[in-house]
């Protein structure tokens, strides 16, 4: 694959396209089975508990605010 092949130059890696492919599509995969306000408020929940469980296991704070 020409796009994998092209990673290489950058420091993104098949398991972060994996992460953001697999966050993108619980995402969706929330408004469609929750309905809309319950999806994003699943989705903004999610997303929270997901960025202090890396930090926990990685020991890494946030570059922005």
């Amino acid at each position: 694959m020409n796009f994998f092949a092209r990673l290489k130059d950058t420091r993104i890696t098949k398991s972060d396209l994996f992460y953001l492919l697999g966050k993108a599509s619980l995402s969706v995969l929330f408004c469609f089975g929750f309905g809309i306000v319950l999806g994003v408020i699943l989705i903004v929940v999610s997303n929270f508990v997901l960025d202090k469980v890396v930090q926990r296991i990685y020991g890494v704070v946030p570059l922005n605010s």
